[in-house]
């Protein structure tokens, strides 16, 4: 929900979600953050050190983060196998056990980065292979996995047309501006969380619908 410069959007997709959903939204979100703690190589704000904060009563946890990680060299993809906090597949696996401990009863979802231009490009290991971890973690915690990478629309930075209607101020293929948000990323993961119960639509008004959801994204 940020732009460049770390300034915040007016409407992040959360507020989106939260609106379309008749929802309550707790938006944990931060400009620059990652994954990985404090004890690795590069951290800012990490889920990882952030979580304990969340609200317990939350009955749905939506992660979505490796931007950031991605973006420093330094930051390792790790092991399935990985404990702790000082790679992706540690952060990943902790802050899952983090959530089966804490919200027993939560719905938990993990979604993948979107895409980004060329450019965005740490030089360790691909985008698709941070991809993969967060989808596998999921699977292997029973989690919700959305993909945001593959099967986001409308979200193309390497399309000249594409990035000039929806990046931040026409050119910047990280960041998508307010009207994606508006217009695409919000009412996707709406539509996602709606339909992820084996594609049936579940009515925001049933009284087993989530109606608070605690998101980590960036």
């Amino acid at each position: 929900g940020h732009i460049s410069g770390g300034a915040q959007m007016d409407r992040p997709f959360p507020s989106i979600v939260a609106s379309r959903l008749e929802c309550t939204c707790n938006n944990y979100g931060v400009s620059g953050s990652t994954l990985v703690g404090s004890s690795a190589p590069y951290s800012y704000n990490s889920f990882v050190d952030r979580m304990v904060n969340m609200d317990k009563t939350a009955t749905m946890n939506v992660v979505m983060g490796g931007t950031n990680d991605y973006g420093h060299s330094e930051i390792l993809l790790g092991n399935k196998s990985d404990t702790g906090s000082t790679t992706i597949y540690g952060a990943l696996n902790t802050i899952a056990q983090y959530l089966l401990e804490n919200f027993p009863n939560a719905t938990n979802i993990f979604c993948s980065p979107i895409r980004y231009g060329a450019s965005y490009n740490n030089g360790r290991y691909a985008m698709e292979e941070l991809v993969y971890a967060v989808k596998s973690v999921a699977k292997k915690y029973g989690f919700v996995f959305i993909d945001c990478y593959h099967n986001l629309p409308g979200w193309m930075p390497s399309n000249a047309i594409a990035l000039a209607r929806y990046g931040v101020e026409g050119v910047d293929q990280v960041h998508p501006n307010q009207k994606f948000n508006d217009d695409i990323f919000g009412p996707y993961m709406a539509t996602s969380i709606l339909r992820m119960d084996g594609g049936n639509i579940v009515s925001p008004k049933d009284p087993h619908f989530y109606r608070q959801i605690n998101w980590f994204f960036l």
